[in-house]
């Protein structure tokens, strides 16, 4: 598989990085030790969060499935004629996002408003979407929707509408927060409740040939 990128680091981590990295030297330089280990133990997780890493797929076809992002998958239910599964991805974890599967992209939104965390909790976590991205494949449409938990900016989607991406692509990035994946009835998942994930290399299900 190739790479998703020649960055080592996502771009939307390099300010804080920077930001981090500057005032960690600036406390050590004044000898303020406590600030300096403080900013030294969020730089560490900014790395760890912005880490863009290669990612080779468990399995490889056509017709199969991958998590689009590193997280836990917290609900497996079926509404109407389609399949929802529900991922969290929480801050510790990577926060790429990789297309499932090869299709066109029908859908690319994003919403402005109020936070999610002003807003009741099961409405944060499934309708409130604050950005969505609709993909048209060979087996069905299939809508991500995304609601961060803290910030606006901890979403972030690139394709644009009318574009075809490839499986395991870099399309954005998600972090804190849940993804609702609204899939075909036909797919046959591989994952179950409490599962950990990895984008781009977990198998999630797949679709009949």
């Amino acid at each position: 598989m190739k790479q998703t990128t020649t960055q080592i680091i996502a771009k939307e981590g390099w300010i804080w990085l920077g930001v981090f990295g500057f005032l960690t030297l600036f406390f050590l330089a004044l000898e303020w030790n406590f600030a300096a280990f403080l900013f030294l133990v969020l730089l560490g997780s900014s790395l760890l969060s912005y880490y863009n890493p290669e990612r080779i797929p468990d399995e490889t076809g056509e017709n199969l499935l991958l998590a689009p992002v590193d997280g836990v998958v917290k609900k497996i239910e079926k509404r109407d004629d389609a399949c929802v599964v529900t991922i969290h991805s929480p801050l510790c974890m990577v926060g790429i996002l990789r297309m499932p599967l090869e299709g066109l992209i029908t859908l690319n939104e994003t919403r402005e408003g109020l936070r999610p965390l002003r807003i009741e909790k099961s409405v944060r976590e499934g309708i409130y979407a604050r950005g969505e991205l609709g993909v048209q494949s060979r087996w069905g449409a299939l809508l991500m929707r995304f609601s961060p938990v803290l910030f606006e900016e901890n979403l972030y989607l690139y394709p644009k509408p009318d574009s075809k991406i490839t499986q395991g692509a870099r399309v954005g990035f998600f972090k804190h927060g849940h993804l609702e994946m609204v899939l075909p009835s036909s797919v046959s998942l591989k994952v179950c409740e409490g599962d950990t994930i990895k984008g781009g290399e977990t198998l999630l299900g797949s679709f009949p040939l």
